[in-house]
């Protein structure tokens, strides 16, 4: 307790970042989305030690933090070896929030790259854009 502290004493706090970087970064996702109908703006995973998470319930702890689309869109969106195909997100959508996302947490761990789709995840894709975030780097 704060007030037991003597005044030589020391006080240590600890901060979750995870909780406000994952929320961040999927705000932001959603925010830099090229939207047509609105599908690939709703087709953001999130995945933690590997397994999916619900984006509308708690995240639980984990190790690995991977954010990915389920659409077949995405990898267009973002450039894959050419310029991006969308003219609303000219820079992609998981590069560039992955490049903020570093700027907003340096403590954290956050990279952009190309995976092999999770296991759960809808993408049907050899080669999806993702968004990691890797604990205790």
């Amino acid at each position: 307790s704060e007030d037991k502290v003597k005044p030589d004493g020391l006080i240590v706090y600890t901060f979750d970042l995870y909780a406000d970087a994952l929320s961040w970064i999927l705000d932001e996702l959603r925010q830099f989305a090229p939207v047509l109908f609105g599908h690939f703006k709703q087709s953001f995973e999130l995945f933690v030690d590997g397994a999916i998470a619900d984006l509308e319930q708690e995240i639980p702890e984990g190790r690995q933090f991977v954010f990915m689309s389920s659409s077949p869109y995405a990898g267009k969106i973002e450039g894959e070896n050419k310029d991006p195909e969308s003219e609303q997100a000219p820079d992609g959508v998981f590069e560039a929030v992955a490049a903020l996302a570093q700027l907003r947490f340096p403590e954290l761990d956050v990279a952009f790259a190309y995976i092999a789709p999770l296991a759960g995840s809808g993408s049907t894709r050899p080669d999806t854009p993702a968004i990691t975030i890797r604990a205790g780097a």
